[in-house]
Formats: structure tokens, C-alpha cells, sequence
């Protein structure tokens, strides 16, 4: 499944695309433009520029656009 997401401000943990399906299992981000800041469950901050990609699900996190500008994401979650 690929969405693709703009995000304009913070998006609350578990959050898909649309703010409001949650994103639940392996999934991976691709920062298509923008930067992305990853705050984990333990409020350590990462941030990732465009062209970058991680994986995540494992644990809860929040994922926000600074407030310069919107960020485009592309989000692969993986079926089991």
C-alpha cells in the first residue's frame, strides 16, 4: 500500500496521511521534500531531509514539518 502525504504541522503518533487512519505495522517513510522530525516514544528527536527513508512500527512516535513548510512523505506499510 503507497500513500503519499503533505504534512503542514505536527502529526500526532500513529497517524497515516490523512491525520486520521492510524498507520499500524512495518511501515517505511520516504521524505519526498521537506525535512521530517521523528520524535520516538522516549522524546528523542530525528530528523530526516529529503531523499531520506526509515523504518518504523515497531513503537508509537510523532512525526511533524518544522514550521517553514510542508513536508511530502511516502509511506509503504508492509502486510505480514
Amino acid at each position: 500500500m503507497l500513500a503519499a502525504a503533505a504534512l503542514g504541522g505536527a502529526v500526532a503518533a500513529g497517524q497515516g496521511p490523512d491525520r486520521g487512519t492510524p498507520l499500524v505495522g512495518l511501515h517505511t517513510v520516504l521524505v519526498v521534500s521537506g525535512d521530517l522530525t521523528v520524535v520516538d516514544a522516549r522524546g528523542r528527536p530525528q530528523v530526516y531531509p529529503a531523499g531520506a527513508s526509515f523504518a518504523a512500527g515497531w513503537e508509537p512516535y510523532a512525526a511533524m514539518a518544522p514550521a517553514g513548510g510542508p513536508v511530502e512523505t511516502v509511506v509503504t506499510v508492509h502486510a505480514r
